[in-house]
């Protein structure tokens, strides 16, 4: 190659490179650099954006846990990226954070307690204190801190208390000997003694459908909730069983779906009917098999919520 043709190349390729730098000059000359105006408040991003002849602008807010209300959470163009001026900087700016209401938990039972904070973006306290209450059944919250309504961080622990439900109480097994079954179940009843079976035996001499024998015996020491066991003079062997129908409407309010427990204390004892998960608002009807005076029993979520006699 000559060296004539080398200087034409040379002379060629500076005044391409020439003219490239130029026209970057000139580009740049017209183009300002996006400051970095992310954690500003939204007042100080504006006078950032106004010093290099930028304009911003405001497109949303969103809840932001670490950045104060009203500083900016997110820009677009991003920092350093260059711009015509008299550009356009859109802004995300920062509500702070989201404050959330706690739930009232009372009369509420630990389950239905922790899913309600939880879908409230809150969390079940460490501490749960308890303590005997007549009034409400055990496992049900009766007080709680912070209290329901106030408005508090998200996943701020509730603190609850908790009933143990009644404090036991301690009977003198009566003497029931003697007496009818009829009356007997209804004091086993108020005395919240359960009836474990009654079984019918024939017995020349006491008389019918009356108590023969028993179990605890008469004078030992018995707490409420005690099983009692029943031997009454009557044939073995006859039909005493009949069919009944319950109906019960699942109350409305609270979680969507509850657990819904049927127990039945007849001649046969005490014994699970139903026990299963349904909607609010959804009717349930159940044949039930009885044996002689019957009392049924409706959980809601672990909650006594009905009693139905069958005399």
């Amino acid at each position: 190659m000559s060296d004539k043709i080398k200087q034409v190349i040379v002379f060629t390729s500076i005044v391409l490179l020439t003219g490239y730098l130029t026209m970057i000059f000139i580009i740049r000359g017209k183009q300002v650099m996006v400051p970095e105006i992310k954690g500003l408040m939204l007042e100080n991003a504006k006078q950032t954006c106004s010093a290099n002849g930028l304009y911003l602008e405001e497109k949303g807010r969103i809840y932001d846990e670490n950045l104060p209300e009203g500083s900016v959470t997110a820009q677009e163009p991003l920092p350093g990226e260059y711009v015509k001026k008299g550009r356009r900087i859109f802004v995300t700016v920062s509500s702070g954070l989201k404050m959330i209401s706690v739930p009232d938990l009372k009369d509420q039972n630990l389950r239905q307690a922790g899913i309600l904070l939880s879908q409230s973006g809150l969390k079940m306290g460490s501490l749960q204190a308890q303590v005997n209450s007549k009034d409400s059944p055990k496992g049900c919250v009766l007080a709680q801190n912070p209290p329901p309504n106030l408005d508090v961080k998200r996943n701020t622990a509730v603190e609850v208390l908790v009933s143990l439900g009644e404090r036991d109480r301690i009977f003198v097994m009566p003497n029931l000997i003697g007496c009818q079954i009829s009356a007997v179940r209804k004091a086993l009843y108020a005395a919240k003694l359960l009836t474990a079976r009654i079984t019918y035996e024939e017995d020349a001499v006491s008389k019918k459908d009356c108590v023969t024998s028993q179990s605890p015996l008469p004078g030992a020491e018995v707490k409420s909730g005690a099983l009692v066991s029943l031997t009454v003079n009557g044939k073995a062997g006859v039909n005493r069983y009949r069919q009944a129908t319950l109906k019960f409407k699942v109350p409305r309010g609270g979680l969507i779906e509850k657990r819904i427990r049927i127990d039945v204390m007849d001649n046969d004892g005490l014994r699970d009917i139903f026990n299963e998960i349904l909607r609010s608002g959804s009717v349930l009807e159940k044949p039930i098999k009885l044996n002689g005076a019957a009392l049924v029993h409706i959980y809601v979520n672990n909650e006594l919520n009905w009693v139905e006699k069958y005399d």
